[in-house]
């Protein structure tokens, strides 16, 4: 699908009071239909949302409930660490940590601000709470606008088709009783396949197994599951929606396959955010826990990002969706990191695409700072992956992608930071 540019003239119109859907620019409700899959039937199924829908996430800028964040780059004062905090206008009011030293990713996120952070200046020192009051020297500030333009566009796309009523995993949920002898009951039940009513006793303790506390890692909630699935479907998701498998090493497919099978469900039965937010679980290596994680267990987890076309989504703006982040009061379902993310950009065949399209986010002028990043840190993680893959280019992939990127490149002050980070640890 053609991408609309972003003109320059969008630096003007950022920076004007109103945002620029309250501008006039009408809601281009022809990005957000859905692409014909291979039969009109296939296409039919799924439970695509209405433009209004999607219009309601896209006008957030126009009703104040969506913002670029605001990012102060500073250093703490106690500590010297160089770090970026966004600093959230919408919810809590609270901090969030988005660049710097890894240390202080805890101390950042559980941090409240004293004080209006929103007018700080290059010069000020500011304070925040986190057990204890400890501020920051700031250096610069991101200029915050209305989001708008394509990237606003793909965000809004991307979040509406992953917004569900529910949640799709309910792992947490306390329940009446523990399973004990119902759990010994539902699998003896489960053995006798072939006789109805032994069948319709397995159904009715599943459905009971759903009010106990039995523990989430157990298989019995994918066997369970997979009982009910030509029974009755809707019994089957809830089932899967209780399971959060355990890995028990960093290669052990068990939690991506369990996913798979979740996601099969929610397609069988045409729930269309199910479906995709286990997708974008499944790319991000995020169905269930493990026992350790490794980089060579990472490598053998596909991404299986061409299911996401399977329901008439488009992928590409699906995943340039995912790239980037707002402060906003309809917070995304789902997401996954960067460098995930660019596996999956890998994996569609088209890395020179999205290679393209991120470089001319991460330099744009007229998007705001966190963006910038978000897309610099993508674009990254695209290059040095297919370097790696290349074993004439392996050897100091890293090092060579992040010195082109920071010798060629108008990134913005916290992308610049975030690479010659990662360039001194490499150098060491």
């Amino acid at each position: 699908m053609p991408r609309i540019a972003i003109p320059s003239l969008s630096l003007l119109l950022l920076l004007t009071a109103s945002s620029a859907q309250a501008g006039g620019v009408a809601f281009p409700a022809e990005r957000f239909a859905q692409l014909e899959t291979p039969t009109p039937a296939d296409t039919a199924r799924w439970d695509w949302p209405d433009d209004d829908d999607f219009e309601q996430v896209w006008s957030g800028p126009e009703r104040g409930a969506a913002h670029a964040w605001l990012v102060v780059d500073g250093v703490l004062t106690d500590s010297g660490a160089r770090v970026s905090v966004g600093v959230r206008r919408s919810g809590d009011g609270g901090l969030s940590f988005f660049d710097g030293s890894w240390a202080h990713r805890s101390l950042i996120d559980s941090a409240r601000p004293l004080g209006d952070w929103s007018a700080a200046r290059p010069g000020d020192t500011l304070s925040f709470d986190a057990e204890g009051i400890t501020s920051l020297l700031v250096e610069s500030v991101s200029a915050a606008g209305a989001p708008w333009g394509s990237a606003w566009d793909d965000w809004s796309y991307t979040t509406e088709l992953l917004r569900s009523e529910s949640p799709v995993y309910d792992i947490r949920r306390e329940g009446k009783e523990e399973a004990g002898e119902l759990a010994m009951a539902l699998r003896g039940a489960m053995l006798v396949r072939s006789n109805s009513e032994r069948g319709e006793q397995a159904l009715t303790l599943a459905r009971r197994l759903l009010d106990t506390v039995h523990p989430p890692s157990d298989d019995l909630w994918a066997d369970a599951a997979d009982f009910a699935a030509s029974r009755d479907p809707a019994l089957a998701i809830a089932l899967r929606g209780r399971y959060w498998p355990r890995g028990r090493c960093s290669m052990d497919t068990a939690p991506q396959r369990a996913g798979m099978a979740f996601a099969d469900l929610c397609y069988a039965a045409g729930d269309r955010a199910c479906y995709l937010q286990l997708q974008v679980r499944v790319m991000g290596d995020a169905v269930g826990s493990r026992v350790m994680r490794s980089s060579y267990g990472e490598a053998s987890f596909e991404t299986y990002v061409g299911r996401i076309g399977e329901i008439g989504v488009d992928t590409e703006r699906f995943l340039m969706g995912l790239v980037f982040a707002y402060d906003t009061d309809q917070p995304r379902a789902v997401g996954l990191h960067t460098n995930r993310l660019a596996r999956a950009m890998i994996e569609t065949g088209e890395p020179a695409r999205y290679d393209a399209l991120l470089a001319s986010y991460a330099q744009d002028p007229s998007l705001d700072d966190l963006n910038r990043h978000q897309a610099a840190t993508t674009l990254a993680w695209v290059r040095i992956r297919q370097h790696r893959d290349d074993p004439t280019r392996a050897e100091g992939a890293a090092a060579d992608v992040l010195g082109h990127m920071r010798a060629t490149m108008e990134l913005a002050p916290m992308s610049e930071r975030w690479v010659d980070a990662h360039l001194l640890l490499i150098e060491g």
